[in-house]
């Protein structure tokens, strides 16, 4: 796949069936994919578009052992409220593709996350917020403390990986 391809693989069909159908996407408006290189990875993202020019962008960050197409609920709620909505896979997870998943580490999310916030950012003023679920929580509040240019933060919860007790209760060895 290259950068920049779109086609509709629908990666988060699974999920439909276990969500309310008022958060369920449209099939006959499913979200755009995109690729994105960074670093040595190439990142997949799902690009929910509302039917008007959006005001505002939220990139919704999912956490460990998931990828951003289970996360699609969300997609179609900030979808459905006008806003654009950008859904990454994270390194090591869903369809982005990197080297080596071995030696992924929490840093790598958030250098590729500030990466995503600079691409979507670069030639686009308009107001992008961090929106994180689980270790994507941490992740949202690290990637806008780097930057200083998010609008806003919804986090889920807050894990600190640097902290020995928190590896030890989100790693299976330690």
């Amino acid at each position: 796949m290259s950068a920049g391809a779109s086609h509709w693989s629908g990666h988060w069909r699974p999920v439909q069936a276990f969500v309310p159908p008022r958060l369920r996407v449209d099939p006959a408006n499913p979200p755009k994919e995109e690729w994105l290189p960074v670093g040595d990875a190439l990142l997949h993202l799902d690009r929910y578009l509302p039917d008007r020019p959006a005001a505002a962008r939220v990139i919704v960050l999912h956490g460990g052992g998931t990828h951003g197409g289970f996360l699609a609920p969300f997609g179609v709620m900030v979808q459905r409220q006008g806003y654009e909505a950008v859904l990454p896979d994270l390194p090591g997870y869903g369809r982005t593709q990197v080297v080596d998943r071995r030696g992924l580490r929490y840093s790598d999310w958030a250098e590729t996350a500030t990466a995503l916030v600079g691409h979507e950012t670069a030639n686009d003023p308009r107001p992008l917020v961090l929106l994180g679920l689980s270790m994507g929580g941490m992740l949202a509040y690290d990637v806008a403390g780097r930057r200083g240019d998010i609008a806003a933060v919804v986090a889920s919860c807050l894990l600190d990986p640097s902290r020995p007790e928190v590896r030890q209760q989100i790693s299976r060895t330690p």
